[in-house]
């Protein structure tokens, strides 16, 4: 019978402390994390995609048997690539390249159709 009972006991402390934790919100999204994680995105999905003659020169081996397609599919595809990145870019809050340690701040910049991202070291 005792053992019934601290059983019970046991059972019910269980349930009694698994019911009163308080579930925490999760933490908020690191902006930083998200730029540096789109930037990957941009350089993966645009613009060593549409020149990877530049991702093999930076090293990414995977380019080097490819050349850039210069035909109109191409150019509209990279067109509404770019367009599609834009718009991401656009998303996240400007403040955020001054948030970055000196050693990661960036400089964005677009002086010609495919926008650049320049790590200032």
């Amino acid at each position: 019978m005792p053992s019934k009972r601290i059983a019970i006991v046991l059972i019910g402390l269980a349930g009694a402390t698994g019911c009163s934790r308080k579930t925490t919100a999760p933490p908020p999204p690191d902006p930083s994390a998200e730029l540096r994680s789109l930037a990957d995105e941009y350089f993966d999905q645009v613009y060593f995609r549409y020149a990877p003659s530049n991702g093999t020169a930076d090293g990414f081996h995977q380019y080097d048997a490819q050349l850039e397609d210069y035909s109109r599919a191409a150019v509209d595809r990279e067109t509404a690539d770019l367009k599609r990145f834009e718009e991401k870019f656009d998303a996240i809050p400007a403040s955020i390249p001054a948030e970055f340690p000196p050693a990661h701040s960036f400089s964005w910049s677009a002086p010609s159709p495919l926008p650049m991202i320049v790590c200032a070291r």
